[in-house]
């Protein structure tokens, strides 16, 4: 008996539970009670169970990861590490070789000995070298002196050797901060990327590092050690830790990029290591060592799935649970959202009859209700009248802005009718110039056509093409008038007559050029202005070779390399250097640029030489037919 009141007595307050939790959830908001259900229903069973799972699964993951990995990850670090010893016992013989120490410790040879110290080095050292190994793209052997030997004959496409040979004098200049033998890191010659790899040269004479021995490998080895492993949920790429990039990467398109920042920083702290999921997006794992030797790391990326076999009986059970949860609170919720679309259905048929232009108010009871479908019903109400209101409005805006669009083109036409035509201008030098004919001034007559040509050339499209005759003309006319104002300056214009016609080039090239030499050459060092030049040849290429000579006083080194490195990798540039570049005075960029725009990457300009007795830029255009002898 007191047993069967005990269990009434349970039910009776568990009924008055649920009725008091039914009321208090009725008088809530829509969105607290999807709140509240989600957080009962969905959040705290996958909190658990999360919970549970990670617990479960990160001790499997990474002894599961540890014990299949470790040993490729070893194996291949030491398969690098003998790829790399061999590469430098390679090298021994070009420490003691005679014609490598002739080439490095004599100060001058003539042409012919050199041709046959060159041609002793690229059969001997060089053909040994490159015909017994197949990851050899090429060699350079080069010296303080300035002598240099290269052999890139191995290369599957035709190769600039002019950029190979400042490549390799910028390596020179920094061989005093290299290692005895150093991997300087991935760098493209053509279109292949290559491993480029430096060694000191010692002098017979003086016992101190004179020459510099560059050796620039493909891949393919590489590749070859990584491909056994790589598979489709298998990655094993290697990064170079000193500079930060992917040395080798399954990924083609990845080599050479940039290490994330925070893998980098792991790499930095410990050599060896398993990191987890080291980019936001990524569901991998990755399993690294590195090389003391090479200071490479070796890394082995792997999907979690393919990792965690182990773990799938676990994680279908967790699913199971998952979905029983799920549909649980799918029931529950489904009778709830229920009656919300039951009101935006209705919602939707009123607001069709608004898109095809009924604005009448309908009348409904859902307006009366006090949670969040009363209030829209209300806000849509509201905004009906609101349009109606509003299109009246409008197309009242509508006559008034006609109105004021006629006073604004009326206003337009009467700025335009106050502006100064050119032509006045024009006639204006013209009669300037007959006063100055008729009163014998030949020089104001000169310096009048001279200005009148320079305004109506100017005016014209910046980016019209046109010939070297037209652009020569127009610099003749703004050189006239400096002869006047520089009574000293010599102008020497070297131009064969037969291609002024042939070549073609952007219109406003050569003057900003010239100017740009008065201003930097000769004004900016309060130097008189005395010798303008303008000379042409065609080159070897097919192409044509512009020269722009001043004598005033040229730049220093350090800021030519930097021009021409800009002028040859604009596009690499970033926009502060870019924007320091355009900033700095010197006004060769933007003529560059639309050089670089209208031609091609081959064309554009160059330095040639800048020093205290003078600068020589180079303008290398484009010609449409061989010029005749």
């Amino acid at each position: 008996m007191v047993f069967r009141t005990l269990v009434v007595f349970s039910y009776t307050h568990l009924v008055f539970k649920y009725r008091e939790v039914v009321h208090i959830m009725s008088s809530l908001s829509i969105n607290k009670k999807l709140i509240a259900i989600s957080f009962i229903f969905v959040c705290l069973p996958v909190v658990i169970l999360g919970s549970y799972w990670y617990s479960a699964s990160t001790s499997t993951i990474e002894d599961s990861a540890i014990a299949s990995n470790e040993r490729i990850v070893t194996q291949t670090s030491e398969y690098l590490n003998l790829y790399v010893s061999n590469l430098e016992t390679s090298t021994y013989p070009f420490l003691s070789n005679p014609h490598i120490q002739t080439l490095i410790n004599r100060s001058s040879l003539t042409p012919y000995e050199y041709l046959l110290l060159s041609e002793s080095i690229e059969k001997g050292l060089f053909a040994q070298m490159l015909y017994g190994r197949d990851d050899l793209v090429g060699l350079s052997v080069l010296g303080k002196n300035g002598m240099q030997v290269s052999d890139y004959s191995r290369s599957k496409e035709m190769l600039d050797m002019r950029s190979i040979r400042q490549r390799n004098q910028l390596l020179l200049s920094d061989m005093d901060e290299m290692d005895d033998f150093h991997m300087t890191g991935i760098r493209y010659i053509g279109s292949e990327p290559v491993l480029t790899v430096t060694r000191k040269i010692p002098s017979s004479k003086s016992y101190l590092f004179e020459g510099l021995l560059v050796v620039d490998l493909n891949l393919e080895q590489i590749a070859g050690i990584c491909s056994n492993v790589s598979k489709d949920d298998l990655h094993l790429w290697i990064a170079d830790t000193q500079n930060g990039r992917i040395l080798y990467h399954p990924d083609k398109s990845r080599i050479n990029d940039l290490l994330p920042f925070s893998l980098k920083e792991k790499f930095t702290a410990d050599p060896s290591g398993l990191i987890h999921e080291y980019e936001s997006s990524s569901e991998n794992i990755l399993l690294y060592e590195e090389s003391a030797l090479t200071q490479w790391a070796v890394a082995l990326e792997q999907p979690k799935d393919a990792v965690v076999s182990d773990l799938l009986n676990l994680r279908t059970t967790t699913i199971y649970l998952f979905v029983v949860i799920m549909l649980v609170t799918l029931l529950v919720m489904g009778g709830f959202s229920l009656q919300i679309s039951r009101a935006l259905s209705l919602l939707q048929r009123f607001m069709k009859r608004v898109q095809s232009g009924d604005f009448t108010i309908p009348i409904t009871g859902l307006t009366g209700r006090r949670d969040e479908i009363g209030g829209l019903f209300r806000s849509y109400s509201h905004m009906v009248g609101e349009l109606k209101r509003l299109i009246d409005e409008v197309q009242t805006a509508k006559l008034k802005e006609r109105e004021l669009s006629l006073k604004q083109k009326e206003s337009a036409l009467q700025a335009m009718q106050s502006q100064i035509n050119p032509h006045f201008l024009y006639n204006t030098l013209e009669v300037i110039n007959a006063h100055a004919i008729i009163d014998n001034q030949m020089v104001i007559s000169k310096m009048t056509t001279s200005l009148a040509d320079l305004f109506r050339y100017n005016l014209k499209n910046a980016h019209q093409i046109v010939t070297l005759r037209e652009e020569i003309g127009h610099l003749r006319a703004y050189l006239d008038i400096q002869s006047a104002r520089y009574r000293k300056l010599n102008i020497d214009i070297r131009i064969e007559e037969h291609v002024l016609d042939q070549i073609p080039l952007v219109r406003l090239t050569l003057q900003p050029l010239v100017e740009n030499a008065f201003i930097h050459g000769y004004q900016h060092h309060r130097l008189p202005p005395s010798y303008i030049g303008l000379t042409g040849e065609a080159g070897i290429d097919g192409n044509y070779i512009l020269r722009i000579i001043d004598h005033g006083k040229g730049m220093d080194n350090e800021r030519k390399i930097q021009l021409n490195q800009f002028f040859n990798k604009m596009n690499e540039w970033n926009e502060a250097s870019y924007s320091k570049i355009q900033s700095s005075g010197i006004g060769l960029s933007s003529v560059h640029e639309r050089l670089l725009l209208s031609f091609g990457e081959h064309y554009g300009l160059s330095i040639h030489s800048s020093d205290a007795s003078g600068t020589v830029i180079e303008v290398r255009l484009p010609m449409r037919q061989k010029a005749r002898p």
